[in-house]
């Protein structure tokens, strides 16, 4: 065994913890730059929608079905063709 391995290295460990902040960091970024996009999407899409509120529950509600409904048909197909054949088979013709 390879007693290097476990020796104490103080730059490795700082590497590694600026690493972590700077990905941390870099998501928080993302995540707020994706909600500035969506709410500038939303202020002009609120423009386009004649009619419809912004919090209009049904059509929320309809939207969430649609996008579920969507989500459960694109994975059925792949699950229902996986669980057709013999878990030994696909391994065997890998």
């Amino acid at each position: 065994m390879d007693r290097d391995y476990f020796r104490y290295e103080p730059a490795q460990n700082y590497r590694r913890a600026r690493r972590k902040k700077t990905n941390f960091f870099a998501w928080s970024v993302a995540i707020l730059l994706l909600t500035g996009f969506a709410l500038a999407a939303w202020r002009a899409l609120q423009h386009q929608l004649f009619g419809v509120q912004p919090f209009n529950v049904p059509v929320l509600a309809a939207a969430a079905a649609v996008v579920a409904l969507c989500a459960l048909a694109a994975s059925a197909l792949p699950a229902r063709r996986a669980t057709a054949i013999a878990p030994i088979d696909a391994l065997r013709t890998e």
